[in-house]
Parts: structure tokens; C-alpha cells; sequence
């Protein structure tokens, strides 16, 4: 009996060891390059060969998204409309085959759509990779300017259209997505900002720039001089009673971007950017900061008795940080050294590395983000890969963005397809969303690839001479 235990035993760890080197050399799927090459993309000014590959990618999607459908609103004009996009909304809002239609051509492209059932933040999110990572792409080839630019304009009509906004001012009831929404002003801020910034036209989009950044900056003071309990808050909401770091940040990215296209502010004489980080920086440290680590806080009601949420989130300070740190160094990096610390596991069998995310409950305690195991392709604990991938960019932090890069790898198998960069389109998992597999839903969120991959930092990109990116005519530089 002894010996046919030890025969099993032995014949058990040999069928383990033999697994291990099966997949070590065989099955396991190293990352196309190493963390030098994509540091040293600047220094050549030159994209690594897979970071072309997603940028080729990027560029067949934006064309299958300009080709689906002509804007949905005009282009901005002054005095400016506030009230078209609430217009829109009352006359076509509950309209189900109105809906139906919103980008429905893209949607349904075989190549590049992505579902219409995730229309609203998840798209927002999705379109947000591909924003942050067009500059550095102009920055490491100048050549790219004029693609860039293509790429953040044509997302500039998708964050304008409802497909940016329709979970929340159609689907949850909502209405006007102009009321104080931070998770859809801060996007488009950011992305006018930066289509300004790259392509030098700063008139296509300016009165929307200006009337956006004057509107959120007089929210914050209003909110500012509320009763604490009665509506005060340290900027503006991202949802109904809902005050979060992540998303304000995003306001104060895009109001920096507003400072730096259109300088002072004509109607308050001062720079908006400057004026609503020190407010923010002030609310966050006296409410929202944990004064033992330094971390911030998931979120803040500005209504009712509960006004702090004392829980931590990897995906709301890692978030934050990745689009503050130029503003609050030393704040950002004792941050950064915490999530390191707590949040950042190693996964098995030399597999890479992840990100944690807190445990979540709705109202009925009913699980919707059990977060503290590996982790999956959707949620936050998955966008937390990709936001501290690209934070690893941003706080020049080379082994965790290595590990971050194997995981990634690993889990979804990236491959070249005519050119472009492909995630695993055999995956037939269902994902619940009419047809759509695995592999086709990380095709949507590959922008986050090539930003981590690209990511030059917000320093750089903002203190560049775009000047040398155009010609003497002052076009973007078209010389791929």
C-alpha cells in the first residue's frame, strides 16, 4: 500500500513537472518586447513593431467609425447651444428605433464594432486609450501628427454623440447630460483639449472647449460654498450624489489642456486648470485622504448623513494618480509606493502580475465585484490592470509594467493580423452581448495596449513644442 502511495505520489509531481515545462516552453506566450524598447520608442522615434501594429489597428477602426455615421450634432458655434444635446435627448431620448441606429453601422462592422448594448461608460472608457495615446504617438513620430489628429477628432463626435452618454441620460432616465456629470465633461475636455493641442485648430471645437471649462469651473465654486451635507463637494458629480477622485481628475486634465490651447480664461481673467486643482487638491486632503498612508478614499455623497466612503479602491487611486501625478508629484508617488505595496499580486507559475480591486455589494449585498482573486476581463478589477500598466509609464516603474505585460499576454494572446495587433478572436466565450466573444471585446479595449505601450507621460506631452509638428502651413506633419 506504502509503495503504490509513493508511486502515485511520484507519478502525480512528474504528470506537475511535466505540465510546468509544457507550458513554460510550450503553451506560455512571451510579450512581443521588453520594457526598454518601448522606453527607448522616444529616443528613436520609432514605434516598436507591435506598437505599430496597434496603431495600424486604431486607424481601421477610426475609419470604420467615420464611414458608420456623419455627426450627430453640429459643430459647436458662439454664442454656444447648451441646451442641443438636452433637445436631443427629450425629442429622441425613449425612441427605440432612434436608439437602434446610434452608430448602429459600426456596431454591427465584423472587424472592429463594438456592442451597442455597452453603449455609455464602457465605451467612454474604451475610446478614452485610444485618446491619451494619440499624442504620444505624434511625439515619438512626428510624421504620425496628422493621424493623430484624425484619430481625436473622429472620437470627438462618438464622446459628443449618445453613444457616450446613453446609460445615463437615457437608460438610468437622466436626461440632460449637461447637468453636472464629471464622467462626461472631463472625456470630452480632455480630448477637445488634446485635438487642439496636436492639430493646432484651436476654432473647430473652441466655443464647446470654453463653455465646458467655464461651466465646470463655476460648479465647483458653487458646490464649494454649499453647507457641508447640502450639496458641498470639492468639484462636481460623476453620478447622482456621487463625488469621485477619478473622474474630477479627469476635469482638471482637461481644463489643464484648456490652459495651455487657450490660455487665460476671457470671462474670469484667470487660468480655470490652476484655479480648480487648488480647490481640489484642498477638498481631497482634508476629506478625502487617509492620513496613515496617504491614500485616497472611493468616494464622497455630497448629499445626506454618509458623506465619506472610508473604503479604499485600487481602481480610484491608481486612476487618479495616473492623470495628477504633473500636478502633485510627491503626493502621487507615495501614493503610487502604496499601491505596490497592497494591491499588486503576483500570479502563479511566473504568469506576471495583476492589480486588486476591493470587494464590492449593491443595496441587496448581492456580490457585483468579488475583486480580490484573479482577475477577470471586465469590471474594474481588468481596468486596473490597464490604468496601472499605463501608470507604470508614468512613474517610469519597469518591472511592473514587465509583469503587468506577461499577465496580460498570457491571458488574452495578442497576434498580428495583416498588419494590425489582434487579441484571441477564437475565444468563443460568450460574453452575454449578442454575439460578441472575449476576443472581440478586448479588440475594443486594445487602446489601452497601445497607450501603456506609448505613454510618454502628461509632463512631456504637455510642455512639447507641437510647433515642430507642423509644416509651414501649420498642418499636422503627414509623413507616416
Amino acid at each position: 500500500m506504502k509503495t503504490l502511495l509513493k508511486w502515485s505520489i511520484g507519478i502525480f509531481i512528474l504528470v506537475i513537472v511535466i505540465a510546468f515545462l509544457v507550458f513554460q516552453f510550450y503553451l506560455k506566450q512571451e510579450p512581443f518586447a521588453d520594457a526598454d524598447d518601448y522606453w527607448a520608442q522616444l529616443e528613436r522615434h520609432q514605434l516598436t513593431p507591435d506598437v505599430e501594429g496597434h496603431w495600424n489597428y486604431t486607424l481601421g477602426m477610426i475609419d470604420a467609425i467615420a464611414y458608420s455615421q456623419k455627426p450627430y450634432f453640429p459643430l459647436p458655434k458662439e454664442p454656444y447651444d447648451k441646451e442641443m444635446f438636452s433637445r436631443w435627448v427629450e425629442r429622441y431620448g425613449y425612441d427605440k428605433e432612434r436608439l437602434k441606429r446610434v452608430y448602429y453601422a459600426f456596431s454591427n462592422d465584423m472587424d472592429y464594432g463594438w456592442p451597442s448594448e455597452l453603449q455609455g461608460v464602457p465605451w467612454m472608457l474604451a475610446i478614452m486609450g485610444y485618446v491619451y495615446a494619440a499624442p504620444s504617438v505624434a511625439i515619438i513620430e512626428p510624421g504620425k501628427t496628422a493621424e493623430a489628429a484624425y484619430v481625436l477628432r473622429e472620437l470627438i463626435n462618438v464622446l459628443r454623440s449618445p453613444a457616450a452618454w446613453m446609460d445615463f441620460s437615457i437608460k438610468q432616465g437622466w436626461g440632460n447630460p449637461l447637468i453636472e456629470l464629471a464622467q462626461w465633461k472631463g472625456p470630452l475636455l480632455i480630448t477637445e483639449g488634446l485635438y487642439a493641442l496636436v492639430s493646432g485648430d484651436k476654432e473647430t471645437f473652441g466655443p464647446e472647449i470654453r463653455a465646458f471649462a467655464q461651466d465646470v469651473y463655476e460648479s465647483q465654486m458653487r458646490n464649494l460654498k454649499l453647507p457641508y451635507g447640502k450639496g458641498f463637494s470639492g468639484g462636481i458629480v460623476c453620478e447622482p450624489n456621487q463625488w469621485f477622485p477619478q473622474c474630477n481628475m479627469m476635469v482638471i486634465l482637461g481644463l489643464k489642456l484648456y490652459d495651455k490651447v487657450y490660455g487665460v480664461d476671457p470671462k474670469y481673467k484667470k487660468s480655470l486648470g490652476e484655479e480648480y486643482l487648488r480647490n481640489y487638491m484642498k477638498f481631497l486632503k482634508e476629506y478625502m485622504t487617509n492620513p496613515r498612508t496617504g491614500m485616497i478614499y472611493r468616494r464622497f455623497h455630497p448629499y445626506g448623513p454618509q458623506q465619506v466612503d472610508k473604503g479604499f479602491s485600487g481602481f480610484t487611486n491608481i486612476y487618479t494618480i495616473l492623470n495628477l501625478h504633473p500636478f502633485a508629484p510627491e503626493h502621487t508617488e507615495n501614493i503610487y509606493r502604496n499601491i505596490t505595496d497592497r494591491y499588486i499580486k503576483r500570479a502563479p507559475l511566473g504568469l506576471g502580475s495583476f492589480m486588486l480591486e476591493i470587494p464590492e455589494r449593491d443595496i441587496f449585498q448581492r456580490m457585483v465585484n468579488r475583486g480580490a482573486g484573479m482577475p477577470g476581463m471586465f469590471g474594474e478589477s481588468a481596468l486596473n490592470l490597464y490604468f496601472l500598466w499605463a501608470a507604470t509609464r508614468e512613474f517610469d516603474d519597469r518591472k511592473t509594467f514587465n509583469e503587468i505585460h506577461a499577465l496580460l499576454t498570457n491571458l488574452t494572446h495578442p497576434y498580428y493580423r495583416q498588419a494590425e495587433i489582434r487579441f484571441d478572436e477564437t475565444n468563443g466565450d460568450p460574453t452575454g452581448l449578442g454575439d460578441y466573444t472575449i476576443g472581440q471585446i478586448l479588440n475594443m479595449y486594445s487602446g489601452w495596449w497601445l497607450y501603456a505601450k506609448t505613454h510618454v507621460g502628461w509632463k512631456t506631452t504637455l510642455e512639447y513644442d507641437w510647433a515642430r509638428n507642423r509644416d509651414k502651413y501649420g498642418h499636422p506633419l503627414n509623413d507616416p
